[in-house]
């Protein structure tokens, strides 16, 4: 069994991860027009319509403010291009923040515990890398066509690897007393095959999660829900928001930014842990947290706290 920081990667959950980590084409991004790739404007518009697969294999939400333009091309029409516009290319993909770019330490990392084929990995991937002079190492790029010629033994050392970078909380639902998770087990048998396990796509996230408990319907725990959604499925459920800071089991936190638009929520179990979704990769596990673990993690970000309690009639 696949497992990070204890949380479970099935073998068909890290099969979908081999699919869509990284597709048979790229989004550039460039500060500045190119004449020998066809581009478009780069807009705040452009970035929120791009697929919830393509935002996470190419991490759009951390491009740089600088980037103008961008590009979609096929790994085809990339290796047609001279090898010189293919590394000036990934170069600026390096100075603009995309992602899955990698300093050749931050690979050597990703490939750990492989150390026998590590030579044949960085031979595959040494054609698509620059020199990275400020820092005195090699950048590497992971592309579709560089990723098919990757052992499996390699990629899935990769996915498991690149995954343990986005989860920064152990899991602690098997580390509980057993009476606990007898207790937890007996109360939510329903969310047992979802408690600590990585979801195979991106997508789900912490509303949709929050409102498969509430609700009893898992057919939402896979859901992408907005916010709208959210608060009008706790409002038809009789959850109201409510003035405390005595947390009850059962509750819903939900954090608001400045604009009081809700940005994550978590169901509490019982009085001490909750059932949380950090984010909506598939990167993201579902958990079971101490409450004051998530309450620290998002408090720390300056948003809002609000508690919405079921009113019974």
């Amino acid at each position: 069994m696949n497992k990070v920081k204890g949380y479970i990667v099935n073998d068909s959950v890290l099969e979908s991860w081999n699919k869509k980590f990284v597709p048979d084409f790229d989004l550039f991004f460039f500060a500045e027009n190119h004449e020998y790739v066809e581009t478009e404007l780069f807009t705040f518009s452009i970035k929120n319509d791009f697929s919830l697969d393509d935002r996470t294999s190419f991490v759009t939400w951390g491009i740089s403010d600088k980037a103008k333009f961008y590009a979609k091309i096929h790994n085809d029409d990339f290796l047609k291009l001279s090898k010189e516009n293919q590394k000036e290319i990934i170069k600026q993909q390096w100075v603009l923040g995309r992602g899955v770019l990698f300093k050749e330490s931050e690979l050597l990392l990703l490939l750990k515990n492989n150390s026998n084929e590590n030579l044949k990995t960085l031979e595959v991937l040494k054609d698509y890398s620059i020199e990275e002079d400020a820092i005195n190492e090699k950048i590497f790029i992971l592309q579709g066509h560089t990723w098919k010629r990757l052992s499996p033994l390699i990629r899935k050392s990769i996915l498991l690897n690149y995954a343990d970078l986005w989860v920064n909380d152990n899991a602690v639902f098997h580390n509980l007393k057993q009476s606990e998770q007898d207790s937890l087990s007996k109360e939510y048998p329903h969310l047992i095959p979802f408690i600590d396990h990585f979801p195979s796509r991106n997508g789900p996230n912490c509303f949709a999660s929050v409102i498969a408990v509430v609700t009893g319907d898992l057919n939402h725990m896979n859901d992408w829900m907005q916010s709208e959604q959210f608060i009008k499925l706790l409002k038809q459920h009789n959850y109201l928001k409510t003035i405390t800071t005595n947390y009850k089991k059962q509750d819903v936190l939900v954090w608001k930014n400045q604009n009081g638009t809700p940005v994550h929520a978590a169901f509490l179990l019982n009085d001490k842990l909750s059932f949380n979704k950090h984010g909506q990769t598939m990167f993201n596990p579902w958990q079971v947290l101490p409450t004051s673990d998530v309450i620290k993690s998002w408090n720390n970000d300056g948003f809002q706290l609000e508690v919405f309690r079921r009113e019974f009639n």
